[in-house]
């Protein structure tokens, strides 16, 4: 019995040293649990604090430190002056004026046709569609602007628009005048695509009215130059208003009165005739030229060159001026009048 006793209590003292054992270990696990983070929540507090220690300094930045302001600074304006700009104007409209001045019985200044020698009453034809095709302008002025770099023509823009014309007249003209070069130079040409429909890197210059242009040929050979004459009865459709080709010299002016009266100037360096500068009429549509045979008084004899203005008419009063270029740069102006719409011409007194 005694056996019986000493088994049990052992049997509980080591169920009671297990109990005891099982609830010390549960303890201690639970305690490291919430003493020790999870791997998530060590990781959560260093990203939020970080971000907090770098943006607040503990000094006042350096000013060399601070970095460029991100909005580009104004050019300085000498960096951009990379372009030359040239404007080449025709005088057409002010000597259409000083000759109204003088039809109306005034005494106007002729010495703004003395300045500028070199500069004719011309118009530049340049493709009014900009390239586009449809009409060519004539223009009474255009701007020419050059990079400096290189020297090279990169642009040009036309101003003062004086009229224009079907792409369709100005074809056919350019037609004529390679035409024209083949029956009196023997020379052998053809445009090019860019030439035809682009006109090429410049404005070519001519003479144009409201219902009427010349458009002389680009070049001079042996003192001559070809031309062809176009106008129009109803504003679209275009014929070829004859034809004077052949004469020494080179077109200095134009005026197509009608469709029977024109004139056209020229001015060259034969001076047999000791005139240098010609002035012709045609009273038939363009079929047969004549010259007016106009010739300056004695006492501006010794001129160097010249070249004589279309006439401008007021009814049957008309007048034309010439210019008479000197060595020395000296410039004189002659008037020639007319009181029977150009059947007679003399020289005007000043």
């Amino acid at each position: 019995m005694m056996n019986n006793l000493i088994k049990r209590t052992a049997a509980l003292a080591l169920a009671l040293m297990m109990a005891l054992a099982l609830c010390g270990c549960s303890g201690n696990g639970n305690k490291d649990a919430a003493a020790t983070p999870a791997p998530e929540e060590t990781a959560e507090p260093e990203e939020t604090t970080q971000p907090a220690k770098t943006a607040a300094p503990t000094h006042k930045p350096d000013p060399a430190e601070t970095p460029a302001p991100r909005t580009t600074p104004e050019p300085d304006p000498a960096s951009l002056c990379r372009w030359t700009v040239k404007e080449f104007t025709s005088i057409k409209a002010e000597y259409s004026a000083l000759m109204a001045e003088y039809l109306a019985g005034g005494d106007p200044e002729l010495s703004a046709l003395c300045a500028r020698p070199m500069v004719g009453p011309v118009c530049y034809f340049d493709n009014f569609g900009r390239f586009e095709g449809g009409m060519i302008g004539a223009f009474s002025s255009y701007l020419w602007l050059s990079d400096e770099e290189d020297g090279e023509i990169d642009h040009y823009l036309c101003v003062h628009r004086e009229a224009s014309f079907p792409m369709e007249a100005y074809r056919a003209a350019m037609d004529k005048i390679i035409e024209y070069r083949k029956q009196y130079w023997s020379i052998d040409s053809a445009l090019t695509e860019g030439e035809e429909e682009n006109l090429g890197w410049q404005p070519i210059m001519g003479f144009c009215g409201e219902d009427w242009f010349v458009l002389p040929d680009w070049e001079v050979v042996m003192n001559r130059q070809v031309h062809t004459i176009w106008r129009t009865d109803d504003g679209e459709h275009y014929y070829e208003f004859g034809a004077k080709n052949g004469e020494l010299g080179e077109l200095t002016d134009a005026l197509i009165v009608s469709d029977k009266v024109g004139y056209l100037c020229c001015t060259g360096w034969d001076y047999e005739d000791g005139c240098g500068f010609r002035v012709f009429v045609t009273r038939d549509g363009g079929k047969t030229w004549e010259s007016l045979g106009l010739e300056v008084p004695a006492e501006y004899s010794g001129f160097e060159n010249s070249f004589a203005f279309a006439p401008v008419f007021d009814g049957e009063n008309g007048v034309l001026a010439v210019r008479l270029n000197y060595d020395g740069d000296r410039t004189e102006i002659v008037l020639f009048k007319t009181t029977d719409g150009g059947a007679t011409w003399s020289c005007a007194e000043k």
